[in-house]
């Protein structure tokens, strides 16, 4: 390693430089080809050895390198928004996912359903819809009137009797949003009544 006459710059031949970068000469070669702003000090030519200012080099290989996870980070958004769930499967979530991954996530969705099948764990949504609407306006009815002959032999004052059931209902309201939530589905029947 040299110095550059007049400025005290390090300056390393093509060899020095691969060996620097922990790189071939042959990729060395393909790097200058392909990038015609790649800082080079001096051209190589007969008898003449090529010249590079190794710190321009390794920032503009960081530039490179930023410019590529850029362009990738892009590219990935945009196939994002292109890109349909695999397997029709709307429980795994593949937004963001490569193609690779959402390929064994829809794999893997796959196996968890047939596992399902095999060991009699699987259940029609319908059913389950119909048989919680039968169910849960029962539950908060029971519940309903429990609280009230509790606050009756505890002699509570009607307004703290209101303010329970309003609380109880509310809970009841939140249970039945967060189960149609988790049953994925988009129009369920009120289960229930005031």
């Amino acid at each position: 390693m040299a110095d550059r006459p007049g400025t005290g710059a390090p300056v390393v031949k093509k060899k020095e430089l691969a060996k620097l970068l922990g790189i071939s000469r042959q990729t060395l070669d393909q790097w200058v080809e392909r990038w015609s702003d790649f800082p080079v000090l001096e051209r190589g030519r007969n008898g003449r050895e090529w010249q590079f200012d190794p710190d321009a080099v390794i920032a503009f290989l960081r530039a490179k390198r930023e410019e590529e996870r850029e362009r990738k980070e892009a590219r990935d958004e945009l196939l994002a928004q292109l890109v349909l769930p695999l397997g029709g499967d709307e429980e795994a979530p593949t937004v963001g996912l490569s193609i690779g991954d959402q390929l064994k996530a829809a794999q893997l969705s796959r196996l968890h359903r047939e596992e399902a099948e095999k060991l009699g764990r699987l259940v029609d949504r319908g059913e389950v819809e119909a048989v919680l609407s039968e169910v849960l306006p029962e539950m908060q009815r029971a519940s309903r009137e429990a609280m009230r002959r509790a606050c009756q032999d505890m002699r509570f004052p009607e307004e703290h009797v209101l303010r329970i059931d309003a609380a109880i209902v509310e809970a009841q309201r939140r249970v039945v949003r967060e189960l149609q939530v988790k049953l994925g589905a988009t129009e369920i029947e009120a289960y229930l009544h005031e």
